[in-house]
Parts: C-alpha cells; structure tokens; sequence
C-alpha cells in the first residue's frame, strides 16, 4: 500500500482467483498484466480476466514455455490476448510519473552497486536476496 496500491494480495499464500472474484463481484478484472513471464503466470492472467477482459503478456517467459488456453473461453468471454515486447512511446510518460511523486520507485530499491559489482549483484537478483538493484558505474570511481 506504500507505493500506492489500494489492494495487495500474496498469492503465495491467497487463493488469487478467489481474491480477484472477491473484488470484483464475481466479475474477474478488466485488466490483467503478466510481468512475470512464467507459463502457470500467463495461463492464470487469462483465468482472472472478466467477461471482455484484456490480459497483457508483459513478462518475458522462456522459448520453450508454453500455455493450455481453451479457445472457446476466448470466444466465450471475448477476452483479448496481447504481447508486449516493448513500449513505444512511453519513456517521457513514465519519466514524468517519476518526476511527479505518483510513482515511489524508492521503497523498492534494495541496493545500489557499482558496475564491478555487476557479477554479485546478478547472483544476488538470482538467488531472490535482492528486490531491485539500481547500477551506478560512477560510484566505483571516486
């Protein structure tokens, strides 16, 4: 809720479609976006999507990954699948919700680590013992 969510939930530990339904009258969301990119992630975007829902695959999922989707669901509840591979047009967007304050990146800085670091801190982002670790090739030079 610090960065500005009105609802989190853990769905390690919440059953997220429940929560989803919950939320939503039974509806499923409008929105839904992928960011992780695994195959059970993108197979449940399109499980919690609503009745003319859009679900973005955002996240970059493995070549080989693959997703069971029943075609007839798609039809049925006029869901619309889309993959981004990038965001044209949204650098001056985003940079401004960071100017603004709207958007809190700092709470979710774990470290900052010079560009010799740059092996550690990819074995720290692999092994999950860092949330986002800003780069700053400057620092190592003072």
């Amino acid at each position: 809720m610090a960065l500005g969510a009105s609802a989190t939930v853990d769905p390690k530990g919440e059953d997220l479609m429940a929560v989803v339904r919950k939320a939503t009258g039974g509806l499923g969301a409008d929105v839904v976006i992928d960011c992780v990119g695994g195959a059970e992630t993108a197979q449940q975007a399109v499980g919690l999507a609503g009745e003319g829902g859009r679900v973005l695959l955002f996240g970059v999922a493995p070549p080989d990954a693959e997703v069971t989707i029943r075609p007839y669901d798609v039809y049925a509840r006029e869901i619309v699948i889309t993959g981004s591979f990038i965001n044209p047009f949204t650098h001056g967007a985003a940079l401004a919700l960071l100017a603004s304050g709207r958007v809190k990146v700092s709470e979710i800085i774990s470290h900052r680590m010079t560009l010799e670091q740059m092996p550690e801190a990819l074995e720290m982002l692999k092994a999950r013992q860092a949330r986002k670790i800003i780069v700053e090739p400057q620092r190592g030079e003072a």
